[in-house]
């Protein structure tokens, strides 16, 4: 289901902002997000994510991309520390680097990596 991502996670208590670069993807993921009542929960925004200009005063908690295509490969490690400094979560190209990376910051701090890629646990 399109916009499902963003369902889930407005649905677990999360205020999402999502961006959506397919015309007919964005309206499909409007109905949906319509459709579950959510709409005060999701942000969607219609464009390509390179392009969009989030002001100073967004913030988020964690950054997911899905189906982004040569956006990962472009997209540096985006990395998550938990509010209390115990847990380091790579959330973005964990599979080329940001796993390790977190890892070393962990041995660090120190804290437990989360990794979650599959066979780089």
């Amino acid at each position: 289901m399109t916009g499902s991502v963003s369902i889930e996670f407005a649905r677990l208590g999360c205020d999402v902002t999502a961006v959506e670069k397919d015309e007919e993807n964005f309206e499909i993921a409007r109905e949906n997000i319509e459709k579950f009542g959510l709409a005060d929960k999701i942000r969607l925004i219609f464009g390509e994510m390179e392009h969009i200009n989030l002001s100073d005063t967004d913030s988020f908690d964690v950054a997911f991309f899905g189906g982004t295509g040569n956006l990962e490969e472009s997209t540096p490690w985006v990395v998550c520390i938990d509010e209390n400094g115990g847990y380091v979560i790579p959330v973005l190209n964990g599979h080329r680097g940001a796993n390790e990376f977190a890892r070393l910051i962990a041995d660090g701090i120190p804290a437990e990596p989360v990794i979650t890629t599959y066979g780089d646990e």
